[in-house]
């Protein structure tokens, strides 16, 4: 494996790189596990990692959460900070929207998990009640927006995205 960050070779299972300390592990998002880069779900409690294929993150990152970066839009057409080969894809878009919501705060987190009980469509009033929120649901729910997991529709009711 070659690092990109430094160029220099390592083991397939490496976990740092022998030249500059750059990780290479996976993290498990569901229980913590340290995992070998090449890992698509957790050994210790069947998590999906959410991506296939070989990637170099810092200690801590999960493979859901490595590809954040998007193609940044030039005069010239669009670029990339790194080469295509090292692109990781997911798998189906239910792993591109875990990769969404891992990046989110606890909070953000918990407010979706507490939606997502109330059905497709929810009321920021109803989620306000069924959460322990309180008033501080309405700025959770412009975070989830922000990413466009959820929209709001006819009669002020927030609807899934996806």
């Amino acid at each position: 494996m070659i690092c990109s960050s430094c160029g220099e070779e390592n083991r397939d299972t490496a976990k740092f790189c022998l030249g500059c300390g750059h990780g290479f592990a996976a993290v498990c998002s569901g229980c913590g596990a340290q995992l070998p880069p090449v890992a698509r779900f957790c050994d210790e409690c069947g998590t999906s990692l959410g991506v296939s294929g070989v990637g170099d993150q810092g200690p801590g990152e999960t493979q859901a959460n490595l590809d954040t970066r998007h193609p940044t839009r030039t005069p010239a057409g669009y670029s990339l900070d790194r080469p295509v080969s090292e692109v990781v894809i997911p798998n189906t878009i239910q792993d591109v929207i875990m990769a969404h919501i891992d990046r989110l705060g606890d909070e953000p987190k918990r407010a979706i998990q507490t939606a997502s009980v109330i059905g497709r469509e929810f009321a920021v009033r109803l989620l306000q009640r069924a959460s322990e929120f309180g008033n501080r649901v309405t700025p959770l729910v412009g975070e989830l927006r922000a990413p466009e997991l959820i929209y709001t529709g006819l009669q002020e009711l927030n609807q899934w995205t996806h």
